[in-house]
This record gives structure tokens, C-alpha cells and sequence, in this order.
């Protein structure tokens, strides 16, 4: 701040006690220092997203107290009208609320207001109030603000096409997931019912989105309302007006199509979330703080209702939705092998943001908005999320060295998280760190870490497929049929793949060479979760060990190399070459060596560099 700003609002504040202890303001004093306190709040908001020294700190600090102090002021004033005395307590518990940790202060200015605004009949303004006073109940005791609300609810049910409402309505929601998802679901299936418009697009949007975290989604359902809102949003023009609708919209529709087994409606997920994140830089690209239009900097979305109702609620900032969209541009890259490095640029990009985003926020936790703690909170499990996909490539890619690092890192970092995030990522860490064991040769290690996940995780299926072609024992063969039958439609290409491992591991004495190599092909995908093909190599070395003769081994390694070759898969086409060359030194075979160096050949500039990589790395 300006030395010279520093005076005005030191001049200010004396300007303000010296009116706060008269508490006698005229008419046009009185809106001039509701003005003035306005301006000074603004600017304290938007400096708080930049405070890294102490000196910012105290500044944003000072802002933050003269504005408080002015608005203060303005209801301690004898002559002020009552409505505006109600409306200013409202503002002022909003700014106590967001800046400070005085909930006691904010609960006696909302009882005070409340009561105010109900003898004057402000019902517009009381339902606002009663949306801040669950917010600040559920800080201290969720149960005692889902009672609340629900009363609220029920209390001015006549007011349901309010927008205030249907903030409550978010709120119950959310509440109602503690205890009961059943009931909280049945909620969010009411919201597909409102009036079109940018209220409902966003209800609908977080209940997908909570959905999908405890996997209760309906993929087709679900991809069907999203169609829908596409097309209110298109007519209103809303991708302008309310940018966070569409943003929100496409995220939500890469994660679903994500959840199946299908590639283009993926790809096309990816395209069109990359495109409108470009299209919203672009825009913002002459702007010096390169901000979104009609994107608040907190990630508040407000939106004006008739009456002058407001939807107000706080989701993702333009640097979270930069991050996140990395991570799912990056996620729907490793669905197939071919664009694995373009995938590992997209979550290093990732990580660089979050790891930058921290340097500057990290001095915020004690001092700015309430949800800065939440906001870093997501933005390390992101950090989290990224480093364990980052280490699953990197471990598919035989680096693993590299591999080793980046799961460190992610341990590391966990360390940090509150403990229900930290639960949520163990699972994928588990499955990660036995892929990196698996592949590596430790098929010990692997199964410990795979038997850790529990058969209620969403993940399970991964874990008991590779579980099953170490250890193909009646009971983890049992185990996976049973999880087969558990998997949704939406999972086909999986449930296919495993039921061929079973096939495969079964090994039965009637099954046919050619019958085994479709069922290894099969398997290939099961054990790739979607995501990368460099896994189904692991697979099928696993595989063939289980085959009875050299020969079929060699037939099947033969298959192996074949599909490594043509992909130009360099890390696989050497290690699958050479196990092959092994075997069919075995055999005697020396025209089939001549053709395995053939194929060989067509790699062999990939090979050459894949073994300066392998040296490098294992001297790393």
C-alpha cells in the first residue's frame, strides 16, 4: 500500500471512533461512511490474496479494522433507520464471518438482525441472515445447523423459488451427508425439478459431484441432465454471464466419463474442457492480473434473484479450476499409453501451481478469509492426487526411481492433510505403491500392499485383480467374481477383462493355446484401470509364467512383443524381447531369434536411448 493511503485510512479511523463514540450521524454522513466502509473492505478482501510479509499483513490488517469499526458505526447510530441498521448488521456478520474467527460476534449481530429484519418484514433479507447463521452453526456443531435449517426449510417453504432458499437447500443437503446419504441423495434427485437457470445448474452440479466421491452416481442418468444444462446454458448465454456454470459443467462431465470404460466420450470431455479453459485465458490474457471475467477472486458465486435474493455460495477460484483441470486433462490422457508423456507434462504443470499457489497462501491460515484453510486444504490433497498419478506413470514406465521420489513426495506431503482427506487418498496409494512393487519384481511387497484395500473401496476391483495373478488361490478367485457382480454396468471392458483372468489363472487342462492368448490379451485391460496400457505388460509377464511349456510362453510373449513393437512402446518391447530371447534360447530356436531381432530392429533406436535412461536412472 501507498504511504500516502496508509494516512487517509489512519484519518479515517479517527474520523470513525471520533463518530462511533457520538453515534449521531446525519443523513448523508452516515451513507458516506456505509460507502467509505465498502471501499475499504473491498480493498481489504483483494489484498488478502496477496499477503506474503508481515508489513501486507498489518496493512490488510488495519483495512480490516477501519472498515469493521465504520460499519459498527453506522448501527450504533440513533438516528439510523431500521432497515438499514438491519442490512448492516447483515453485511457486518458477513465480514466478521469471512475475516475473522469471532463466530460469538457473529451470532449476536445475526440474533439481533434477524429479529430487526422480521418486525419490518425484510423476509428477503431474514432468509439471507438464516443462510450466514447455519453457516456459522455447522463451525461448531453440524448436527444443532442441520436441525436449523431444516426448521428454516419448513418455515418459509412458501419462499421456495427464492434464491436465498435454494442456498438452504445446498446447506441441508450437505448436512444431511453426515448422517444419512440415502436421504441427503434423495434431496439433490428434487433439485433436476426447479426452474432452469443458474441456481439449479449449480444444485445439481455439487450433488454429482458428491455423488461421484461416495460412488452413487447414475453415469447414464446423470450424462443426460448434464446435456440438459448444456443447453440452458447455451441459450442464456451463460459460459459469459456466469462462467462458473459452464467451468463446473464440463469438469463434472469429464469425471463421469471417466468412471467408464469408453474412450471418445472421454476424449471428447478433455477437448472440451481444455478448450474453454483456453478460451477463458485468452480473454483474461491483456488483463495484468490475468483474472477470469465475471469470476470473484474468492470463488464466491453470487447471483441477484427477484426481491433482491441472493444464491450465494463459495466453490472453486480461478487458480483451483486452473489445477484441477490439469489433473483431469491429465487423468483422461492416461486412458490410453500414446499420449503417457503429454499426461505426465499435465500433472508436473499441476503440481508447479499448487506448489506456487502455497508459497503465496501460506501466511493466509491465521489471518484472512474463513475457507482460506479449507481452500489450502483441497489444493494439497490435489498436490497429493497429482504425485500419486505421477508416480503410477512413472512406475509403468520402468523409472522407477523416479516413481520411488514422487510417492515419497505424496507421503510427505499426506502428512499434512487432515485426517479424512488423508483416508481418502490411502487406498490409491496403496494400489500405487503395489503397482510399483509389481512391476518391479517384488511380487511380495505388491500383494501387502494390494491386501490392504478394503473390498467396501471403490478401488477393490484393481486390488483383487492383481491380487489374482500372483496369487490365483479358490478364495481370491471367489473374492473377485464376487466384486465382478458388484461392478456397474458402466464398467464392462473391466468386468470382461477379469472374468478372463480367472480363465487365465485357472489354467485348465481343456483350454487350447489360442484360447489362453485371447484370454492374456483380455486380461491386459483389466489390470490397466482405465488409464494406462503399460500395466497390461505387467500383466501378461505375470500371465505367462503360468503357462505349462516354453512353447505357449514364447507364443505368448511373441503376442506381447508384437502389440509393444507396434505402439512403438519402447520400455516394454526391451523388456518383453529380452525375456523372449531367454525362452527361445531354451528352445533352440534360432529362426524365431532371427525374427524377435528383426522386430527388435524397429525399436532400436527407442531401445538405445531407453538404456542411457536405465543407467542414468539407476545412477540417479
Amino acid at each position: 500500500m501507498h504511504p500516502a493511503s496508509h494516512d487517509v485510512t489512519t484519518l479515517q479511523l479517527h474520523n470513525t471512533r471520533t463518530m462511533n463514540a457520538a453515534a449521531e450521524l446525519s443523513h448523508e454522513g452516515r451513507d458516506l461512511l456505509i460507502y467509505t466502509a465498502h471501499e475499504i473492505l473491498w480493498t481489504a478482501s483483494s489484498l488478502a490474496s496477496q499477503v506474503k510479509t508481515t508489513e501486507q499483513l498489518q496493512q490488510y490488517r488495519h483495512l480490516l479494522t477501519v472498515g469493521i469499526t465504520s460499519l459498527e458505526t453506522v448501527i450504533n447510530d440513533r438516528n439510523c433507520p431500521q432497515i438499514t441498521r438491519c442490512y448492516t448488521m447483515y453485511i457486518l456478520a458477513q465480514v466478521l464471518y469471512c475475516e475473522t474467527a469471532c463466530l460469538d460476534r457473529v451470532e449476536s449481530l445475526l440474533s439481533k438482525g434477524i429479529g430487526m429484519a422480521s418486525q419490518s418484514g425484510l423476509w428477503d433479507l431474514v432468509l439471507q441472515m438464516e443462510c450466514l447463521n447455519v453457516r456459522v452453526l455447522s463451525s461448531t456443531n453440524r448436527k444443532a445447523a442441520l436441525y436449523h435449517c431444516t426448521k428454516c426449510l419448513e418455515k418459509f417453504s412458501n419462499m421456495h423459488e427464492n434464491y436465498s432458499y435454494y442456498t438452504l437447500q445446498m446447506y441441508q443437503f450437505d448436512l444431511t451427508l453426515d448422517t444419512s446419504p440415502q436421504q441427503a441423495f434423495e434431496i439433490s434427485q428434487q433439485w433436476q425439478n426447479l426452474p432452469d437457470g443458474p441456481p439449479k445448474s449449480f444444485l445439481v452440479l455439487y450433488g454429482f459431484i458428491k455423488a461421484l466421491d461416495l460412488n452413487r452416481h447414475n453415469t447414464e442418468s446423470n450424462m443426460a441432465v448434464l446435456q440438459q444444462l448444456r443447453q440452458v446454458e447455451q441459450q442464456a448465454n451463460l459460459s459469459f454471464y456466469v462462467p462458473q456454470v459452464t467451468m463446473l459443467r464440463l469438469m463434472v462431465t469429464l469425471m463421469i466419463t471417466l468412471q467408464r470404460d469408453h474412450f471418445q466420450p472421454v476424449k471428447e470431455a478433455s477437448n472440451a474442457l481444455e478448450a474453454f479453459l483456453g478460451h477463458l485465458n485468452q480473454q483474461a490474457a491483456n488483463k495484468p492480473d490475468k483474472s477470469w471475467d465475471n469470476w470473484y477472486i474468492d470463488g464466491s458465486i453470487k447471483l441477484t434473484g427477484g426481491h433482491g435474493s441472493t444464491f450465494n455460495i463459495q466453490w472453486l477460484t480461478q487458480q483451483q479450476c486452473v489445477q484441477l483441470s490439469y489433473l483431469l486433462i491429465a487423468l483422461s490422457r492416461l486412458r490410453y499409453y500414446k499420449t503417457k508423456s503429454a499426461a505426465r507434462e499435465l500433472l508436473k504443470t499441476c503440481i508447479r501451481l499448487t506448489e506456487r499457489d502455497n508459497d503465496t497462501q501460506a501466511p493466509l491460515q491465521a489471518s484472512s478469509f474463513s475457507h482460506v484453510s479449507d481452500a489450502l486444504t483441497q489444493q494439497l490433497k490435489l498436490q497429493c492426487t497429482a504425485y500419486l498419478y505421477l508416480s503410477l506413470i512413472e512406475f509403468c514406465s520402468l523409472a522407477f526411481k523416479k516413481g520411488r521420489r514422487a510417492l515419497d513426495k505424496f507421503v510427505s506431503l499426506s502428512k499434512k492433510l487432515p485426517e479424512k482427506e488423508a483416508e481418502e487418498l490411502q487406498s490409491l496409494s496403496w494400489l500405487v505403491a503395489g503397482l510399483g512393487a509389481h512391476a518391479g519384481g517384488r511380487p511380495e511387497n505388491a500383494l501387502g500392499y494390494y491386501r490392504r484395500i478394503s473390498p467396501q473401496d471403490g478401488i477393490y476391483w484393481a486390488a483383487i485383480g492383481n491380487i489374482c495373478s500372483l496369487d490365483p488361490s479358490e478364495e481370491n478367485l471367489n473374492a473377485l467374481r464376487q466384486t465382478m457382480g458388484e461392478l456397474p454396468d458402466e464398467h464392462h471392458v473391466v468386468k470382461n477383462a477379469m472374468s478372463e483372468i480367472i480363465q487365465l489363472v485357472q489354467n485348465s487342462p481343456d483350454t487350447t493355446l489360442l484360447q489362453r492368448q485371447e484370454s492374456m490379451q483380455k486380461a491386459w485391460r483389466a489390470l490397466n484401470m482405465g488409464m494406462t496400457q503399460q500395466l497390461s505388460y505387467v500383466c501378461s509377464l505375470v500371465c505367462v509364467d503360468r503357462f505349462d511349456t516354453i512353447a505357449e510362453k514364447t507364443a505368448a510373449m511373441e503376442s506381447s512383443l508384437q502389440a509393444a513393437v507396434a505402439a512403438s512402446d519402447c520400455v516394454w518391447a526391451y523388456v518383453i524381447g529380452l525375456k523372449n530371447e531367454e525362452l527361445l534360447h531354451q528352445l533352440g530356436q534360432q529362426d524365431k531369434l532371427d525374427g524377435l531381432h528383426r522386430n527388435m530392429d524397429k525399436v532400436k533406436g527407442y531401445v538405445s536411448m531407453l538404456i542411457e535412461v536405465l543407467y542414468f536412472g539407476l545412477r540417479l
